[in-house]
């Protein structure tokens, strides 16, 4: 495959006539996932194993439907996340120059992160400690501020909770600039014969030997949660190699195309890996806290996030890169998730505590999570359709 420059000199095409300034097919797979965090933080009461660190106001019994819905979506849907970042992260700067690429880093992301911090984080505190009271988990006083909560919620109290997405990929985005400026790389152009000739269908298994090894030292990134302003090494260094792989896939754009071809089979052997994932998170046979079981379970959600991550890359690249309605809505209602992402936790903290006092809500919560925040997503992006893909479709542009 080839790379044509015939639209545009500053726009170049795929040689399948796909934009490389406007990727749908991403855009509206990065839209799912974020659908699909409704979903995995529906499933937290009721999985048998939640993370650790997760102080959760209501537990149910657990149910294996959601073990399994849960531990498969949470292996590979940040870590998609933080890919699509660093791909588009190297659009921006191939695009933009280090200057234009600080500019919108600093709209897109440090802006947002410190008006959610300012705004949605005392909200979130508040709600958290009302459903913590609620539950007899704390005292009254405990709910201000200057009174430390019992040690299991303390450790967790103080954070950006959602919002250390945006807070890692801060640190990423800087140190890609230093270092793209430090050492002046410069794109060039792919010998497509050799791109193809390299592309394998078992390059994500090679990819996910480094995470693999490093989720064995400290697994952490994948089985805790860890709620702090400060910097958290090994959570940093882990997703730091998918956005790492996001701007090699961008840079090595024919190579990558040609190695999504393998979608299918990378999707099907992704399943023996989730069943297997699922066995060591049961805990009975292996000790995942020995060295041989964090072995075992590191590389298998690394096997789990990278083939998977390349399936439905490879999916949405190669069959929904198009722009049919249905797909660009979906897309354009992303910009909508973003905010509605946001305010999910005081929402859903909200109805935590409303079940502590009404129980009967406890059987409606998933469907809350899930069903009416999907519908306010899609009736947002409905009222909000034309001006958001103008302002996406004009920023690109800039």
């Amino acid at each position: 495959m080839t790379i044509s420059t015939t639209a545009s000199a500053k726009t170049p095409m795929l040689a399948d006539g796909v934009s490389d300034a406007y990727w749908p097919g991403f855009a509206a797979l990065r839209a799912i996932a974020m659908l699909l965090g409704i979903m995995l933080h529906s499933t937290l009461a009721y999985v048998s194993k939640p993370l650790d660190g997760v102080v959760w106001l209501v537990t149910e019994s657990s149910s294996p439907i959601c073990d399994v819905l849960f531990w498969w979506v949470h292996a590979w849907r940040i870590p998609l996340f933080f890919f699509l970042s660093g791909f588009f992260a190297k659009l921006s700067m191939d695009r933009h120059g280090p200057a234009g690429f600080a500019r919108r880093r600093v709209k897109r992301l440090v802006i947002p992160y410190f008006v959610a911090v300012y705004t949605i984080g005392p909200a979130l505190y508040l709600v958290f400690a009302v459903g913590w009271y609620l539950t007899g988990q704390c005292t009254s006083a405990q709910m201000l501020p200057h009174v430390p909560f019992p040690a299991h919620i303390q450790a967790q109290a103080f954070g950006p909770v959602h919002l250390w997405f945006l807070q890692d990929l801060i640190i990423m985005s800087i140190v890609y600039l230093v270092l793209s400026v430090a050492l002046g790389a410069e794109s060039q152009a792919e010998d497509s014969v050799k791109a193809e000739r390299l592309a394998r269908w078992w390059m994500p298994m090679i990819f996910a030997v480094p995470t693999g090894l490093l989720l064995w030292s400290d697994p952490s990134p994948i089985v805790a949660i860890n709620n702090t302003f400060l910097v958290d090494p090994s959570r940093l260094l882990y997703f730091s190699v998918y956005f790492t792989g996001g701007i090699m896939a961008f840079q090595n754009r024919t190579w990558f195309r040609s190695t999504t071809r393998f979608a299918p089979l990378h999707l099907v052997l992704s399943l023996p890996c989730v069943a297997l994932l699922m066995f060591l998170q049961n805990g009975q046979v292996v000790d995942t806290q020995s060295l041989l079981g964090r072995l075992g379970l590191g590389c298998t959600v690394a096997m789990v996030a990278w083939l998977t991550v390349y399936g439905l890359l490879g999916v949405f690249l190669r069959y929904l890169n198009s722009e049919p309605p249905t797909i660009r809505y979906v897309a354009d209602s992303s910009y909508v998730l973003d905010s509605s992402a946001c305010c999910r936790g005081p929402a859903s903290g909200v109805v935590f505590c409303r079940a502590t006092v009404f129980p009967e809500v406890h059987a409606c919560r998933c469907h809350y999570n899930g069903g009416r925040i999907v519908k306010l997503s899609r009736a947002g992006a409905r009222y909000h359709h034309r001006p958001i893909f103008a302002w996406a479709q004009n920023t690109s542009r800039r």
